[in-house]
């Protein structure tokens, strides 16, 4: 992502990296919420085997993007924290499934 753009508004990166981990981000009609969806496709890999993704970490530009709060809605509903530190608003998923939903609340 970064090699596309410099200073993207917002990212999803695992922990440890995979790049069987992916993730989408949808405005919703209002635009106060955005739809993250991630994707654990390490079974492709394993011969049918699940496993874990690890930590999946949520990057975004508090400057462009104001993230007043997290829940994820599938598959499992959870609150998340939201931390900001270093000009950096950070969410951390952690253990995702094979697909989780998640709702980022802008201010």
């Amino acid at each position: 992502m970064r090699q596309l753009v410099a200073r993207p508004i917002a990212e999803l990166c695992s922990e440890p990296f995979s790049e069987y981990v992916h993730g989408t981000f949808f405005w919703d009609a209002s635009k106060r919420f955005i739809l993250v969806q991630v994707l654990n496709t390490l079974e492709l890999v394993t011969e049918g085997e699940f496993r874990p993704a690890g930590k999946i970490v949520i990057h975004t530009d508090p400057a462009r993007l104001k993230v007043a709060g997290t829940r994820v809605v599938w598959r499992k509903e959870q609150e998340l924290e939201v931390l900001s530190k270093g000009g950096s608003t950070r969410v951390e998923v952690p253990a995702p499934g094979r697909y989780t939903a998640l709702y980022l609340k802008l201010e």
